[in-house]
């Protein structure tokens, strides 16, 4: 998913990847997981998902792994901007509360309460990460349906204090909430905003230092919320560090760009956005809008590194894949700048020629 801005996107980032990354404390089991997830963060999706089914065949009363393909199934209709699974995701979402449920009923009775703080996550999982995706068409509804997930998250910590991936959900809602727009000013929660954006960030950077199963996906959120607080300088070294570890991943090369550029570091980010030309060619060609966004920034970087020959292929190139675009605002905008770009690159390149 091309991430060419950063404002109001916290919440509504892919990888919301996912707010369920999370398992119990059998070693297997965990072990399995793990190895999916590191799957799912290097964008290989039919190997996570190949691998989550198996768990799912083995496990088939654990509520994490419905809950955890669901999360990839989110993460890929994110990045190729698709919502053909969606139904799909919803459904593992119930059946994983479902699970839980079983879990907190099991658990109480013969007075687990590890197993019982765990029951209590996976279902606060569940309901918040339905709540997140929901939120993206409509943020007002997502609130309530959000309270539940709190309050299960809430009940996850009392029972047990050391399940610190629970605070990755708990941050994420209430920076969120911190975010909404004034129309739904009038709930009483919302005129605490700067409290509960203080809260939710200190949350994520709990979960960060923390957690296990969120710690990346916290350090990814942190990065987004530090961006959207325009505090670039901290989001810069988290960005790098997900590249760095996970240099498949478009999704961390996005942001590490929108970094770069926001920081002047333009020969950096010349190279992060031709890496990313090549990964969205190779795999996403068919997802014209990421082609575009690739192209349209590698002719910026270009341009502004001094590379006048290679700024004006990307420029043309660009224009000819606006040309059979829709006429949006947004196309029109970088329309406009790419012919700015076409044009400077010219006359650079003509006084080259005359020299």
């Amino acid at each position: 998913m091309p991430l060419n801005h950063c404002k109001a996107r916290t919440y509504n980032s892919p990888v919301l990847l996912t707010v369920v990354l999370l398992c119990s404390d059998d070693p297997a089991l965990h072990e399995r997981t793990m190895e999916a997830m590191e799957y799912g963060m290097r964008e290989r999706y039919s190997q996570a998902e190949a691998l989550m089914n198996e768990i799912i065949s083995d496990y088939p009363d654990e509520p994490i792994p419905y809950i955890l393909k669901a999360a990839l199934l989110d993460l890929y209709m994110a990045d190729y901007e698709v919502n053909t699974r969606e139904k799909e995701f919803y459904d593992l979402l119930k059946t994983g509360e479902k699970k839980a449920d079983a879990v907190i009923k099991s658990a109480k009775s013969s007075g687990d309460k590890r197993r019982l703080a765990w029951g209590y996550f996976y279902k606060g999982a569940a309901i918040g990460f339905k709540a997140f995706r929901k939120g993206r068409q409509n943020p007002a509804s997502a609130v309530t349906i959000a309270w539940d997930a709190v309050d299960n998250l809430a009940l996850c910590l009392e029972t047990d204090s050391t399940i610190y991936d629970a605070y990755y959900p708990l941050g994420m809602y209430d920076y969120a909430i911190s975010e909404l727009p004034k129309s739904l000013s009038w709930l009483p929660f919302i005129k605490e905003k700067e409290t509960r954006k203080q809260k939710g960030m200190e949350e994520l950077e709990r979960a960060w230092r923390q957690g296990d199963y969120t710690k990346n996906l916290a350090q990814f959120s942190l990065t987004w919320v530090y961006m959207d607080e325009g505090r670039i300088k901290d989001a810069y070294p988290l960005a790098k560090d997900l590249v760095e570890r996970y240099p498949e991943s478009r999704t961390f090369r996005w942001l590490l760009g929108t970094c770069q550029r926001r920081l002047g570091k333009w020969a950096e980010a010349d190279e992060t956005y031709s890496e990313l030309v090549y990964l969205v060619l190779n795999e996403q060609i068919h997802r014209p809008q990421n082609v575009l966004m690739a192209t349209y920034w590698c002719a910026q970087t270009k341009f502004q590194t001094g590379k006048y020959d290679e700024a004006l292929e990307y420029a043309n190139f660009t224009l000819s894949l606006l040309d059979e675009m829709e006429d949006t605002k947004e196309h029109r905008n970088m329309r406009d700048k790419m012919i700015k770009i076409r044009t400077k690159t010219e006359i650079k390149l003509g006084k080259g020629e005359g020299e």
